[in-house]
């Protein structure tokens, strides 16, 4: 497999990684007051979100496209727990799996929810994104983003959308969950390295987005929206990065 590099404008990718510490930090939010703009004066710890370099969220320019390494997933139908975090959504296999990408392992984690999108392509944005957090075998996060628009019902949202958990700290077990069925017929992606979009906003970490987003309906937006009315980091600073496309 060829592997070809193209330096283009983004902004870092939004990423909805969060450590258990900070997302059970009540003093943070979206809103303005504990909001991204201030997430640096709450806690020392978040100094890294005023003075990173490579921040999240990005803009996409897929103007050049390149090649890079097929995306294998190796993912497990499991029983599953969704939690409401106070922040967002967090769905966590108990029997998880893994994907590859090239040469490179990477253990299944759990599932993050963000609406609108953080992430955009060629200055769009989608109303949905579903961040599938995973590690290397070395403990390095990597994030795979998976892009949504309206159109027919998600038969997989709809499973756990009649069920959201109501206050923060509710946590209901969900049937059989396979995070292969998220994912678009279509798995190319972009590849580069980014950052958190929460607190502390660490950087360093690898981010697929993929590039062909997939259906829900407008009243699985609505439920999503209700509970959790804004979880985006407003965009970044742009700056030089490498980008990589695969599939």
């Amino acid at each position: 497999m060829k592997f070809h590099l193209v330096h283009v404008m983004v902004f870092l990718l939004g990423l909805s990684l969060c450590t258990k510490a900070y997302s059970n930090d009540r003093t943070w939010s979206n809103a303005a007051a504990t909001g991204a703009e201030r997430w640096a004066e709450l806690d020392p710890a978040f100094a890294l979100c005023r003075s990173g370099k490579l921040h999240s969220p990005i803009n996409i320019d897929t103007a050049a496209p390149t090649e890079q390494s097929k995306l294998n997933l190796n993912y497990l139908s499991s029983p599953s727990t969704l939690l409401h975090n106070g922040h967002n959504l967090n769905i966590s296999p108990y029997s998880k799996g893994w994907i590859s990408v090239g040469p490179d392992i990477f253990d299944f984690k759990s599932v993050y929810f963000h609406t609108p999108s953080e992430v955009q392509i060629n200055s769009q944005r989608f109303p949905l994104a579903v961040y599938l957090e995973h590690r290397s075998q070395a403990g390095k996060p990597m994030m795979v983003a998976i892009l949504f628009e309206i159109g027919a019902k998600n038969s997989v949202l709809e499973k756990f959308l009649s069920s959201i958990p109501a206050q923060r700290g509710d946590v209901l077990t969900l049937g059989s969950f396979d995070a292969t069925q998220l994912y678009p017929a279509l798995r190319d992606y972009h590849d580069f390295i980014g950052s958190m979009t929460t607190q502390p906003c660490s950087e360093g970490m690898r981010l697929l987005v993929m590039t062909t987003p997939v259906q829900l309906s407008e009243a699985q937006l609505s439920t999503l929206q209700l509970a959790f009315p804004k979880s985006t980091r407003p965009d970044q600073p742009s700056i030089n990065r490498t980008l990589q496309v695969g599939g």
